[in-house]
């Protein structure tokens, strides 16, 4: 367990020295510019990480920071948020529906088997799983537009518009990992029942259960589990619509090439450019059909490098000498 952070910055353990002082001077600066030019979020850690820096020799060392904060608005902070609007009002009616379907069914499953043990504990399957707050849902897949939601027998696929299909299938009671992507309207359902894994390793298309083979790739074939699985959810299908890219090769109904593991994805509307997540290479176009990578292409900027950050520059009449970070301050010790 963590030891709670004691209040101050490195100027209070170490007094006097001007170069630590400059050092947390930057932080201070980037944190009030924060409340002031970002959004309300950023704007209450930034409030809350400034309580606990600011003590009194810390204030006392940088001259000028209770004007800077005096002149600091969360107005502008407030202004953008309201503009722009919050997370919490992002709605896809079409998704919520699928997910109330799936909550519905786990209730109705756990209430049945609460009256065949008669034990009155059920909790209608409680609030777990990778969707916070939705019950009975197993994990999600990505085919762009189209986001496939399974439990452990059922998978539905909706898109911005409504539900594109839905399908039952069967996996083995020990199977340890489970996925259902959608294909081209079909739906490829893959398991493992290896301890601790990292994908499947079996697969079979759901109107064939009776067809199960290894596929080819398995990287891919992992519902998605955050920043580094799954996918980051890009994975695009095709433009025919009649198959899923995943990465070296488009997937098409009734294929055993399964998902690679090359699962970065970006696309303007027209065309497909892929790479992988630690492969140190350019973005690669791919052949529309065939979803083959045709090596260099032209790509859009935004996957380009970020070009180096403007520096902080003071609102007309507001300078803050104290505040400003020395150019020949390499190697103070971390604030």
């Amino acid at each position: 367990m963590g030891r709670e952070r004691r209040p101050g910055s490195a100027v209070t353990l170490l007094p006097g020295n001007e170069g630590i002082a400059q050092e947390v001077a930057g932080r201070v600066g980037k944190l009030v510019d924060t409340v002031g030019g970002g959004g309300m979020a950023g704007a209450e850690e930034s409030v809350a990480e400034l309580e606990t820096l600011l003590d009194r020799p810390t204030v006392t060392a940088l001259g000028g920071i209770a004007d800077a904060l005096g002149a600091t608005s969360a107005a502008g902070a407030l202004h953008r948020s309201l503009t722009a609007g919050l997370p919490e009002e992002l709605a896809w009616p079409a998704l919520e529906s699928v997910y109330a379907e799936f909550a519905a069914e786990a209730e109705a499953e756990a209430e049945a088997e609460t009256e065949v043990d008669g034990d009155g504990d059920g909790d209608g399957g409680g609030e777990g799983g990778p969707v916070q707050g939705v019950t009975g849902v197993a994990g999600v897949t990505c085919t762009w537009p189209v986001l496939t939601v399974f439990g452990g027998g059922r998978a539905v696929a909706v898109d911005p518009d409504g539900v594109r299909g839905s399908c039952r299938f069967t996996v083995p009671e020990d199977a340890t990992m489970h996925a259902v992507h959608y294909v081209g309207g079909s739906f490829l359902v893959s398991w493992t029942v290896k301890p601790n894994p990292y994908f499947c390793d079996t697969a079979c298309w759901a109107d064939r259960p009776e067809e199960p083979f290894t596929p080819d790739e398995q990287g891919g074939l992992v519902p998605f589990g955050g920043k580094l699985d799954g996918a980051y959810g890009f994975q695009f299908e095709t433009a025919d619509g009649g198959g899923r890219h995943g990465g070296l090769r488009a997937l098409r109904p009734g294929g055993t090439e399964g998902i690679d593991s090359n699962e970065l994805q970006i696309g303007d509307g027209s065309r497909v450019w892929t790479n992988g997540v630690y492969q140190e290479r350019p973005w690669e176009a791919v052949h529309p059909v065939t979803g083959e990578p045709e090596g260099g292409a032209e790509v859009p900027a935004f996957p380009a490098a970020p070009r180096a950050p403007t520096r902080r520059r003071n609102r007309p009449g507001r300078t803050w000498p104290s505040l400003r970070r020395p150019s020949t301050s390499r190697r103070s010790p971390p604030v």
